[in-house]
């Protein structure tokens, strides 16, 4: 069994990812396959077609790709889809802050996300959480999550991955992280491959697609169990609302006015 999980950037989406693992890890064979970003989806179909073909086994994925598996001969049926969603307001701050996204390159960033919620929301065996809820109740959220991978789980299994993915618990392995000059280094260089067309600049000089991947494998940015990076977690823990102080006017009502249905889809309030 393949399992998906993705989600808006910057949404929560690796605490779902960390949710979902310990969760099936407390009672079934499971193997973490870690983040594949689009580019190695796409190379590495026939692994996951492999993956998903696997009745004794789950194996996990983390993801923003849009990942279509009929596109690629896989029986959706075969696949669980877990996705994680917040106010875009503050999702904007936290791809300003963690990605240095801004102009045009934000309203990029937000586009994908927008396209990706109205895309997996329709996909079947999808379970969406919103970044609100689970934050404020994590044990209601592991137990939907417990019970949308039909796990028969205690409430003592269940305060247990409440308490592994607790944002103190999950920011103290992102500090740790940061300790790495070499994951500092990897993840300065690839916020500069996010504003620069580093990657594409190299392909054009006969760099394969292939030993970048395999580039990136081996600078490893983050932490191999949860995903956890340098800086993974802001100093204000990832609080709601800080769009009210941290974006400008003129940003609160482009985002505002560009996403109206998607506003209206998730009932998130206009100001």
């Amino acid at each position: 069994m393949l399992v998906i999980c993705s989600g808006m950037k910057r949404s929560g989406s690796t605490w779902q990812f960390n949710a979902v693992s310990r969760l099936l890890e407390l009672s079934q064979k499971t193997e973490i396959a870690g983040f594949l970003p689009d580019d190695e989806m796409e190379l590495r179909t026939a692994e996951l077609s492999k993956w998903a073909d696997d009745s004794s086994t789950y194996h996990i994925v983390k993801t923003h790709a849009m990942f279509d598996s009929r596109k690629y001969g896989i029986a959706p049926e075969k696949v669980l889809t877990t996705y994680t969603y917040r106010d875009i307001r503050d999702a904007a701050v936290s791809v300003k802050r963690q990605f240095g996204a801004d102009g045009k390159r934000l309203i990029d960033i937000l586009d994908g996300s927008v396209e990706m919620f109205f895309w997996i929301r329709d996909l079947p065996n999808s379970l969406l959480q919103r970044y609100e809820d689970f934050t404020v109740d994590p044990q209601t959220a592991v137990e939907e999550l417990a019970t949308f991978l039909k796990l028969e789980c205690s409430s003592a299994d269940i305060d247990t991955v409440v308490d592994a993915c607790s944002i103190e618990s999950m920011k103290k392995v992102a500090d740790n992280e940061s300790k790495s000059l070499k994951k500092q280094l990897f993840h300065m260089i690839w916020h500069l491959n996010r504003k620069f067309p580093i990657k594409q600049t190299l392909l054009k000089m006969g760099l394969s697609e292939n030993l970048w991947i395999r580039m990136r494998q081996r600078a490893n940015p983050y932490d191999s169990k949860t995903l956890l990076r340098p800086g993974h977690i802001s100093n204000s823990l990832g609080a709601s609302a800080t769009w009210k102080e941290r974006l400008s006017s003129d940003e609160i009502e482009t985002i505002q006015s560009r996403y109206k249905e998607w506003f209206t889809a998730t009932e998130y309030q206009l100001s």
